[in-house]
């Protein structure tokens, strides 16, 4: 198998080597706790970032961001 980078390959390493987190709703496997919790939110339904100009929620801040630069800005 070919990896873009060498952080790519390494996250792939990781996966065999220490065990990837599984989703116990969906199965699907992440790298990461960060990404398991943020992934998980999928299925509660959870938005914990809001918008402070809309109010419209979020379910990551990446996503928050995104939204003020497309909808709030001059």
């Amino acid at each position: 198998k070919r990896f873009a980078s060498a952080r790519s390959l390494q996250k792939h390493r990781r996966v065999h080597l220490d065990g990837a987190l599984s989703c116990p709703d969906c199965g699907k496997t992440l790298m990461s706790k960060a990404s398991l919790v943020t992934h998980r939110r999928i299925h509660t339904g959870e938005r914990p970032f809001a918008c402070p100009d809309c109010g419209k929620g979020f379910m990551a801040t990446k996503s928050l961001s995104k939204h003020r630069q497309a909808q709030h800005t001059g």
